[in-house]
């Protein structure tokens, strides 16, 4: 059964199926590294998932070239983030859901970023995280 309880705005910690989820150690790189407190900030919700807007050390997370970083800006970039079961989502962005975050594997390093992947029907465990209160 789904979990459609929808994030409330927060602090939370992110976990990949290959460790935690971080920025501010490699640059502008959200990376499976270290851990990084995100802010989750609600602007909508609706069946199983919302709009948010995130951030780390007060960046907001954006897509650049289809990787995940964090950067200063004013414009709020918007993320769909779906709930799959238990504490496990899906985040997409919302300009081209339905392209979502993908951990690519491997050691936990400065080049193990993130990245945006096609969502389709089948969901995999590269495209679920883990979001729990920090």
């Amino acid at each position: 059964m789904l979990n459609t309880s929808p994030l409330p705005t927060g602090i939370y910690k992110i976990t990949a199926k290959t460790g935690p989820v971080g920025a501010g150690s490699c640059g502008n790189r959200v990376v499976v590294k270290d851990a990084s407190d995100f802010f989750i900030r609600q602007h909508q919700t609706g069946p199983g998932g919302g709009i948010y807007s995130l951030y780390v050390h007060h960046e907001q997370v954006f897509s650049e070239a289809g990787n995940i970083v964090i950067e200063e800006k004013s414009i709020t970039n918007e993320w769909v983030i779906t709930a799959r079961g238990g504490n496990i989502y899906t985040i997409a962005r919302k300009e081209d859901n339905p392209r979502a975050w993908t951990d690519p594997e491997g050691p936990r390093s400065c080049e193990h970023q993130l990245h945006l992947t096609e969502l389709t029907g089948y969901i995999t465990d590269q495209q679920k995280f883990r979001i729990v209160p920090a």
